[in-house]
């Protein structure tokens, strides 16, 4: 007697894991915006700290300008992350059905 697969379970099934994917990516990536605005701080002090020097003539402009690069791929990590973030709750959003507007 060969046995039937129920759809039901089946679909409900592949829904649940998505769902916890997407909850899992979530939490992955509110962790990852955390760690971006620490740094984004950190890279700010820096620079601050770097133009002051630089205004003395104790670093050349190449290194400034390395500083203005590090804050600034922070800050495009940052908004990277959050694009991620907003495309996975929509994603979770869809799976689940639900229509936002």
């Amino acid at each position: 007697m060969e046995e039937q697969i129920d759809p039901r379970r089946t679909w409900s099934a592949r829904l649940d894991r998505a769902t916890q994917q997407d909850l899992a990516n979530i939490d992955r990536l509110k962790t990852a915006l955390a760690d971006d605005d620490q740094i984004v701080a950190l890279r700010e002090k820096i620079l601050a700290e770097t133009r002051t020097r630089y205004g003395e003539a104790v670093i050349t402009s190449a290194e400034y300008v390395d500083r203005q690069t590090d804050l600034l791929a922070a800050r495009l990590n940052r908004a990277i992350h959050r694009v991620e973030l907003s495309e996975t709750h929509a994603h979770l959003l869809t799976t689940l059905g639900i229509e936002v507007h």
